[in-house]
């Protein structure tokens, strides 16, 4: 990451040893864009995979916004508006790259990128989808896996909470997907684990009152303070 004219470049490097590292490009040029998409320098939760063409690099990038969940709507100013995650694509190995467009419908925490080889669909994992005002985990699915196409909303919450049958405190509320209950941070981890699977890790916060092991001090955003890690397997069909 590269500071520039109050917001934030992002910038490609790489390393054939991982010791070793050349500038390749870059990726986001905060002077290119109007302050509102890159003024609080939230690109840097991003994400790299090759698309399923074989040659085509992707970038999926939070954005802007930080503070409490308000949609743009609400005319809250910039400090606290989150936006979708955006877009932008390489064909040279990274040296240049496609203007950044957002990815409508997806989320707005640091999203997860995941290529299931040439051939297959694109994943992306996160979630707090402040643009609906809807704060859930989700999976999105690019079943052709190339660039610019539409991707499709699974809910990661809505699972958990079909599938789950220990304690109910480890439950997401049913509200998760249609307010702003705040119950996650929606950071996650995406990792493939067969040809058509993956395997995705997130988070679940509890209150302190329930009683369940492993408490910390309360994290004054949410009031929550205890986390929960969890993990699920995905299998793309058809």
């Amino acid at each position: 990451m590269e500071e520039n004219r109050g917001g934030a470049s992002l910038v490609a490097w790489a390393s054939g040893d991982g010791y070793h590292w050349k500038f390749k490009g870059i990726i986001t040029d905060a002077k290119d864009y109007v302050p509102h998409v890159t003024g609080y320098g939230n690109t840097e939760e991003n994400d790299l995979a090759l698309t399923s063409d074989g040659k085509t690099i992707m970038i999926v990038m939070r954005t802007d916004g930080d503070g409490p969940c308000h949609p743009p709507s609400q005319g809250m100013g910039e400090q606290g508006v989150y936006r979708p995650y955006f877009q932008s694509y390489s064909q040279d190995n990274g040296a240049t790259w496609t203007r950044m467009t957002p990815i409508e419908g997806t989320g707005c925490a640091r999203p997860r990128l995941l290529s299931l080889g040439v051939g297959k669909p694109l994943l992306i994992s996160g979630g707090r989808m402040c643009v609906e005002n809807v704060s859930g985990l989700f999976v999105w699915v690019n079943p052709t896996g190339l660039p610019n196409q539409k991707w499709t909303r699974y809910s990661i919450s809505y699972a958990h909470n079909q599938g789950w049958t220990g304690p109910r405190s480890f439950l997401f509320d049913e509200r998760i997907n249609a307010t702003d209950v705040f119950e996650t941070q929606a950071y996650t981890s995406l990792m493939q684990v067969g040809g058509d699977e993956a395997y995705v890790t997130y988070g679940k916060y509890y209150n302190v009152s329930n009683g369940q092991p492993g408490c910390m001090d309360t994290w004054p955003k949410t009031g929550h303070g205890c986390s929960s890690g969890f993990g699920m397997r995905i299998s793309i069909k058809g």
